[in-house]
């Protein structure tokens, strides 16, 4: 790919598959399986991205996800294996995110 990106923004389906179990039928019923859930631990979409994102943004880029509740340490060593620093986790409108800044 070409094109780099300075922001990547992600809400990827992040549910484990045991967490799904627990879901309320009207999230269940609404959304689509594929949407909730990469099936196993949850983190395959997240593990998917930032193998990638060094090829894709730009020195100095961000890139923001929505995280599980209980995923914050899971997905920020995910970040620190691929070398990626300045990892915040915060909660915003009570759900969870992680960004990070990626240094050229």
């Amino acid at each position: 790919m070409d094109n780099k990106f300075d922001l990547i923004v992600s809400n990827p389906p992040y549910i484990s598959e045991k967490e799904i179990l627990g879901l309320s039928n009207d999230v269940i019923n609404w959304e689509p399986r594929i949407a909730l859930t990469p099936e196993g631990d949850g983190l395959g979409a997240y593990k998917n991205i930032i193998n990638g994102v060094k090829n894709i943004l730009i020195p100095n880029g961000r890139i923001i996800f929505e995280i599980g509740h209980a995923q914050g340490n899971e997905v920020s060593n995910l970040l620190k294996n691929m070398q990626v620093d300045n990892i915040i986790i915060e909660k915003i409108y009570g759900i969870r995110s992680i960004k990070h800044k990626l240094h050229g």
